[in-house]
């Protein structure tokens, strides 16, 4: 279950970060559901990979084309947004909901308060609208989770989805890790927040590392261990 990498050794990066996208020098290792499609969202190669995950977009079942229009207009959504907000690495859970396409998205994303340091004070402080809880992980660590709700979708058919938002500030630093994953609808909603926490629970910071060799560990069997360099992600 133990990974062991020395990034110094690495070549191949598994993904490539937009390069506009925010994120610390220090390393850091995150746990992701292994069922969930990453998108990239680097300029030269976002839209290669958008057209292999709609070839591809729910295993064993073909897609319609009007489908597939759909989904890729999906992904391009998700793609110009994290671009423009600025998210290091985004996934979707594809799906059918109500008997249409559909996908559940998942975006990491961190903020730089410099020169004030991350604290979960500040975040609380930031989300007062959203009423922010400070939960802690197993390891005691302490993080803000937040979830609001809003009208989605084209004006003909608009339906209540769900954000659920979590907020991990690395201590000593001036950064902080945002995750938060969007459910389509009230049904899936609690499964979506349950996401969210059980990443939260996997990501590992290493801030005083600099090409040194760290640890990477998946949750469970049903994960995938991801160490993330400042160039972009590489696989154990």
């Amino acid at each position: 279950m133990w990974s062991y990498l020395k990034l110094s050794e690495e070549k191949n990066l598994l993904i490539e970060y937009h390069p506009d996208a925010p994120r610390p020098q220090f390393m850091w290792s995150a746990s992701l559901p292994s069922t969930w499609r990453i998108i990239e969202t680097h300029p030269a190669r976002w839209k290669v990979c958008a057209e292999r995950l709609v070839r591809d977009y729910i295993p064993g079942v073909r897609l319609s084309a009007s489908d597939r229009k759909l989904v890729m207009a999906k992904l391009e959504e998700v793609v110009a947004q994290s671009q423009k907000t600025g998210v290091l690495l985004a996934l979707v859970q594809p799906g059918i909901v109500d008997e249409q396409v559909s996908a559940v998205t998942l975006l990491l994303r961190w903020v730089d308060t410099a020169p004030s340091p991350a604290s979960v004070l500040a975040i609380e402080k930031e989300l007062t609208s959203k009423d922010p809880q400070v939960e802690r992980t197993g390891n005691d660590v302490p993080y803000v989770v937040a979830s609001t709700s809003h009208q989605a979708g084209p004006i003909t058919n608009r339906r209540t989805v769900f954000t659920h938002q979590a907020y991990i500030p690395v201590s000593g630093t001036s950064w902080t890790l945002a995750v938060s994953a969007t459910a389509p609808n009230k049904e899936t909603s609690e499964s979506v927040a349950a996401i969210v926490r059980r990443v939260v629970e996997g990501i590992k910071v290493y801030p005083d590392t600099a090409g040194e060799r760290i640890l990477a560990e998946p949750m469970s069997e049903d994960d995938i261990a991801m160490v993330m360099t400042e160039d972009g992600v590489v696989k154990p």
